[in-house]
């Protein structure tokens, strides 16, 4: 298990175990440990990365504004199987972050039996479930996430820096008590406001890191419309329901305040915060 440096409360830990209790009187419980190798070692080289961003930055810094609660960071553990009906793998292939109520941490495993799910729209705990193992262009594939694995540099948002990024910024939100999870009234593709939350930061990195394209949805990882590239077509792009990328832009900055200030500071061509 390693802290990072700058931002103690963010932990990483990649090795996991199980306890499956045996009946009375048959003794201590049976145990399944799991382990990646160097996990915590390049975990900790992306978070070393995404701190000497600005997007980064901004990001690592609200979470120690939030010291008094904690990111543990931890492999990702599904089994995929292939669903025959569907012609296509299920469950196994994911990164996900979630309120949680975390045990005591120990230089030992994580027993992931103690982690038990805390309400989401209260400040707790984030549990981030990642492996950038996983995130190569030849599995991003065969998930169907891309067509084929040439397109995996040129699809918005599928580097394993911008996915760990994503689920840090929902870890964020969760530990600050502001996660939204209803589906925009005007671009359902978005599945939340949360992942909407999510993909706009990770979109202004991309741009800060130069690359091309940006992340249109949460509907895999197709390319936005060139023209709301721009950061004032997009801020300006038409509602619905009195739900716009505007109004989330503003609810972004009255539920995380010190957070949407420092991402004023990136220099990114698209960078809607700046202009609100």
């Amino acid at each position: 298990m390693l802290k990072f440096a700058d931002v103690p409360n963010i932990v990483i830990a990649g090795t996991l175990i199980t306890y499956r209790p045996k009946p009375k009187g048959q003794g201590p419980p049976d145990s399944t440990e799991m382990s990646v190798d160097g996990y915590e070692t390049e975990v900790m080289v992306l978070l070393s990365h995404l701190r000497w961003t600005w997007t980064g930055w901004a990001l690592v810094s609200d979470i120690y504004r939030n010291k008094v609660r904690t990111m543990l960071i931890i492999p990702w553990d599904e089994v995929p199987h292939w669903d025959a009906q569907a012609n296509q793998w299920k469950d196994g292939f994911n990164a996900t972050a979630g309120a949680t109520v975390l045990p005591k941490l120990t230089d030992g495993p994580v027993n992931v039996d103690k982690l038990k799910p805390a309400p989401m729209n209260q400040k707790d705990n984030t549990l981030v479930r990642y492996n950038p193992m996983m995130w190569t262009a030849e599995q991003v594939a065969a998930m169907r996430f891309i067509a084929k694995p040439a397109d995996f540099k040129m699809a918005p948002g599928v580097l394993k820096d911008e996915i760990l990024l994503h689920e840090m910024v929902h870890g964020l939100r969760q530990m600050e008590g502001t996660t939204d999870f209803h589906k925009p009234a005007d671009v359902p593709h978005y599945d939340t406001v949360e992942e909407f939350m999510a993909i706009v930061v990770s979109n202004v990195y991309r741009s800060e890191m130069k690359r091309p394209g940006l992340r249109e949805d949460h509907w895999g990882f197709s390319s936005m419309a060139k023209d709301l590239e721009d950061p004032k077509k997009f801020l300006d792009a038409p509602g619905k329901n009195g739900e716009s990328n505007h109004s989330r832009m503003k609810q972004f900055q009255k539920d995380n305040p010190d957070f949407f200030a420092d991402m004023k500071k990136v220099p990114a061509a698209f960078n809607p915060f700046k202009l609100l």
